[in-house]
């Protein structure tokens, strides 16, 4: 029979992928979070580059940086809403905060999405799908987005 030593399975290596793994484990819960608001500011962009060549406007590199500025912003959001869920005290009923934060996130940019395609198409269709995206927001969030 081997006796089993701790400090022969302690070191860097073991650390490294311990450390991985806990932060995998914490982020699994938002990583659907995440990438359906990654999803969603592709998708904006396309539309919207969509939509300003129907307008004529030029594409720039400027409004690309800043899609992916926003996407950044948005899951460093999503990221800071889970860590402070995860740091509320057990006696309080789980707020799901990090669920409400992406919704009103992903829901900000499918309005934005509608209304792109709203402005290349011309199709009354999806200027009535903007209306009721902001609705539905106002109802669950209280905030709707507000129209340029």
């Amino acid at each position: 029979m081997s006796n089993w030593h701790l400090s022969e399975h302690l070191h860097t290596d073991n650390a490294i992928y311990a450390l991985w793994s806990a932060g995998c484990a914490f982020f699994a819960s938002v990583g659907w979070w995440l990438a359906a608001c990654a999803f969603f500011v592709f998708a904006d962009f396309i539309t919207g580059c969509w939509a300003a060549r129907k307008r004529g406007e030029m594409w720039s590199s400027t409004k690309f940086r800043n899609s992916i500025n926003k996407c950044g912003a948005y899951m460093f959001i999503i990221i800071c809403a889970r860590i402070f869920e995860s740091v509320l005290p057990s006696f309080v009923e789980p707020a799901e905060i990090t669920r409400l934060f992406a919704a009103f996130i992903v829901g900000v940019e499918f309005y934005s999405v509608l209304e792109n395609f709203y402005k290349a198409t011309g199709m009354r269709v999806f200027y009535i799908l903007t209306q009721i995206t902001n609705k539905k927001l106002k109802e669950y969030t209280g905030e709707g987005v507000k129209e340029e």
